[in-house]
């Protein structure tokens, strides 16, 4: 059997539930050269038993002890043999035309050693809407850093991943440091159909109730010890990009009722980026102080 054109590293962790679905969307691809690669990172529930009823040739299961996503999806990469490499996050879809726009798309440009990407869908219970990302036109580095890229949209060209990998170090934003160091080296293309759908729920990586700013925050530092990177960016995209990270963990903070770690944050944000969203961290700041929180809501229920 020769090998396939499309690997898919799917890596999932106690989602039985729903893990029949996200296969499915990619085995009834209208491009049918592929395999899927599932890793199942220490699953507790009846992942293994939902696998092993789907009788189809091209599904390939692979267990590990848990060792989070990145690990996950590098064993994926390992094990992987085809000549562009996708990765599908286990709680979200690829439409039935996923693959077919990115092999139309290669074929026409003669296969180039590349990341490219698609867009997607936004997916909740009872809605379906597009995500309208900005098309990249210019330097994919300062776009890849402003917009989120989930793994579901990106496929490779595998001679890259033998040289680029997922950072295990790197929590949160170890896809955009991933993307950013690719890009860095070699070219990135935009498809703009939309052809996957992200599920969004409270279980997603980021969300208020996890202090996951913090991990993307320092995450976000490593990546800019590259200088080459670092310099592709440019001094105020970097300083933007870091100083948001505070409102995400402004926003934990406010979750859980932490008002001490709300103020210090602010203030740490504007002791270190006062040059960016000054206004809006002075007014979080002062809506956080016993004394002025309640002159701010007075003055706000008078409009």
């Amino acid at each position: 059997m020769s090998n396939p054109f499309f690997s898919i590293v799917l890596p999932t962790f106690n989602r039985a539930h729903i893990l029949s679905e996200t296969i499915s969307s990619v085995l009834n691809q209208s491009y049918t050269d592929l395999e899927v690669i599932i890793i199942d990172d220490g699953s507790s529930d009846n992942t293994k038993d939902v696998i092993e009823k789907i009788e189809d040739e091209r599904v390939k299961y692979i267990y590990q002890e848990n060792q989070e996503r990145s690990a996950a999806r590098n064993n994926g990469i390992k094990n992987a043999q085809g000549q562009y490499v996708c990765f599908l996050d286990s709680d979200d879809l690829f439409e039935t035309n996923h693959l077919q726009v990115l092999h139309d798309n290669l074929s026409k440009r003669n296969f180039p050693i590349e990341l490219l990407f698609t867009n997607c869908y936004f997916l909740t219970q009872d809605n379906l809407q597009k995500s309208n990302p900005p098309e990249l036109k210019g330097e994919s580095i300062p776009y890849l850093m402003q917009n989120a890229v989930i793994p579901a949209r990106v496929c490779i060209h595998s001679s890259i991943l033998k040289e680029f990998k997922f950072r295990v170090d790197v929590v949160i934003v170890e896809d955009t440091f991933l993307w950013v160091s690719i890009a860095n080296k070699y070219p990135v293309t935009h498809i703009t159909e939309y052809t996957v759908r992200y599920r969004l729920h409270e279980d997603n990586s980021i969300n208020v109730k996890n202090n996951s700013y913090a991990s993307r925050l320092e995450g976000l530092f490593k990546l800019f010890e590259n200088p080459e990177i670092k310099q592709k960016i440019g001094k105020k995209l970097m300083r933007v990009t870091l100083s948001d990270c505070y409102f995400g963990i402004y926003r934990h903070y406010d979750y859980k009722k932490k008002r001490s770690k709300r103020i210090g944050t602010i203030l740490k944000a504007i002791f270190k980026y006062p040059d960016v969203k000054f206004k809006m961290k002075l007014y979080l700041l002062l809506s956080s102080l016993p004394g002025t929180s309640a002159l701010i809501r007075l003055k706000e229920s008078r409009f």
